[in-house]
């Protein structure tokens, strides 16, 4: 036995009970990984406590194991201090907590991606962001709204819920590898979500035979077989031709025109999950910037924010979007959330919301304490998790003010009052029903102190870069046009390229519509600016 869950009724209100079976196992059974509900998922809801505390004690004795190899590896090196380990809300925590937690790093990687999108949006002054993670597999989207990445509290793993805050991102099958077909129902051209992987990957790798976004992009000339990871992966444009093709033949197109579909569905699908993680929170997305990355995410955002009628996007730090998870993960400060389940109906009795913000405050500066950092650094945000009473659904995140009084209860209570107006339209407010906080969530923040900074970017060169140019099909405009080719290395911040042009990096590549244009800031992000965009025309 290497492993024991214990979830017990009503432990998120009374967990020494299961505190008592800690110490019982222990005394039976030492060495045996133990986790609590009350600790991995402190909420009402026995199934989804119950779900995160086993999957949590599933992955446990392997990932302590592995944390403590880490921890011991890196400290051989030199390391001065424990590792911090990403989690899914956002923030990096101690190795001690990770090993007993580890199911709290589910999701890490997106969330790396939200949270590098975080803070370069910060230091460039965009409050609202759309980051966009494109790679080889997937497409995830992440919201940042008055500057801060949207918190969700639930987590879906296959067919299984259970909560636990993390940042709100989405995905769906939809990158460079994704598999184009015909639909064998519909006839029509379908993109996904079978995906080639890296291996055999696409047909241009030289392994696979079934076409993909990737092939697609070669066919079109998007793509640079002789520059592919800065010329050190040749890829095999007959290949890609070949597999494109024989889809072509299918459809009864030509390789261009299919190749040409490959993309424009891509995108629409690119674009359909942007408009549902958008509209589904009363947002519009042509009042945000796009932030586009990962490998295929700067080539294929001229499409997809076409599609969606933004006016900007933000390759973050311009050949670095890459590897902006890994970027953001290193920006990420310490993060912890707790939570504290109580039913505390309108109108709000101060004294009860202020015992509970206390009692959940009480934990969060112990556990800090317990980690080795001192609480008074740390920034405490608290959270009233609000529903209507008994509703069990729309629940909706207030911040709380940090003065708990009667007139901040009266603003908590209108401010739901004016979100669920907004979210769900003003008559499905219920007037004559009470709500009700039925959570509060602390989020302790302790800034590690990375903060981006122009003088992170690159210098500007002083020769302008050199270019040639390509013939490529732009889907658009439904032939080849002559496109420049710009070393985006080169291209000094400021100097505005406009297309059509594709800006070409070691390990990715900017692709500019005829009608846009593209500058470099000075932290090294291309700023890509869509034509005939009018940010006031749908207020």
């Amino acid at each position: 036995m290497e492993a024991i869950a214990i979830a017990l009724l009503w432990a998120f209100r009374h967990p020494v009970h299961e505190q008592r079976l800690a110490e019982l196992v222990a005394e039976e059974a030492p060495g045996v990984f133990v986790t609590l509900s009350s600790e991995a998922a402190p909420r009402q809801g026995e199934y989804e406590r119950t779900v995160a505390t086993v999957i949590n004690a599933y992955v446990g004795p392997a990932s302590s194991a592995y944390l403590d190899e880490l921890a011991d590896a890196m400290g051989e090196r030199g390391l001065p201090r424990a590792p911090m380990i990403m989690q899914g809300n956002g923030g990096v925590m101690p190795v001690d907590v990770a090993r007993r937690l580890p199911v709290t790093t589910i999701g890490s990687g997106p969330a790396g991606g939200l949270a590098g999108a975080a803070a370069i949006a910060t230091a460039s002054g965009h409050p609202n962001v759309i980051a966009t993670d494109m790679g080889g597999t997937s497409f995830e989207v992440g919201l940042i709204v008055d500057g801060r990445p949207l918190l969700t509290g639930q987590e879906i793993l296959d067919q299984y819920t259970f909560h636990m805050p993390r940042l709100d991102v989405r995905s769906i099958a939809c990158g460079g590898g994704s598999i184009a077909a015909v639909d064998p129902h519909g006839g029509g051209l379908r993109v996904g979500p079978e995906s080639a992987g890296s291996d055999p990957g696409p047909a241009c790798y030289g392994r696979g035979a079934q076409p993909t976004v990737t092939d697609a992009d070669i066919v079109l000339g998007l793509l640079d077989p002789d520059a592919f990871l800065g010329g050190r992966m040749t890829l095999d444009r007959g290949a890609a031709e070949r597999a494109v093709a024989g889809l072509a033949e299918q459809l009864g197109l030509s390789v261009d025109e299919a190749a040409a579909g490959i993309l424009r569905v891509n995108a629409f699908q690119a674009g359909t999950l942007i408009r549902q993680r958008t509209i589904e929170q009363g947002l519009d997305p042509r009042d945000f910037v796009v932030y586009a990355f990962g490998g295929a995410g700067p080539l294929h955002a001229f499409a997809f924010a076409e599609e969606l009628g933004v006016g900007e996007v933000v390759v973050p730090l311009g050949n670095g979007a890459s590897t902006l998870s890994a970027y953001g993960i290193a920006a990420s400060d310490l993060v912890r959330t707790f939570e504290q389940e109580c039913r505390i109906r309108t109108p709000l009795d101060p004294d009860a919301l202020s015992a509970v913000l206390g009692d959940v405050s009480a934990r969060a500066r112990a556990a800090l304490q317990d980690s080795g950092h001192d609480p008074d650094t740390a920034e405490y945000h608290g959270t009233a998790l609000m529903r209507y009473a008994e509703q069990f659904v729309q629940e909706l995140p207030i911040e709380l003010p940090e003065r708990i009084d009667a007139a901040a209860c009266a603003e908590v209570m209108a401010r739901f009052d004016e979100e669920y107006g907004r979210l769900f339209g003003a008559g499905a407010r219920a007037v004559f029903q009470a709500a009700e906080v039925f959570t509060v969530r602390l989020t302790t923040r302790i800034p590690l102190g990375f903060t981006p900074s122009p003088a992170a970017g690159p210098a500007a060169p002083e020769a302008a870069p050199a270019s040639r140019t390509r013939d490529v099909y732009w889907p658009a405009e439904g032939r080849r046009v002559a496109t420049a080719i710009v070393a985006g290395a080169a291209l000094p911040a400021g100097e505005a390229i406009h297309g059509p042009a594709v800006i070409e990096l070691p390990h990715t590549a900017v692709a500019v519509a005829r009608g846009q244009r593209v500058t470099r800031d000075a932290l090294g992000s291309f700023v890509l600016t869509i034509a005939d965009h009018d940010p006031g025309a749908h207020r």
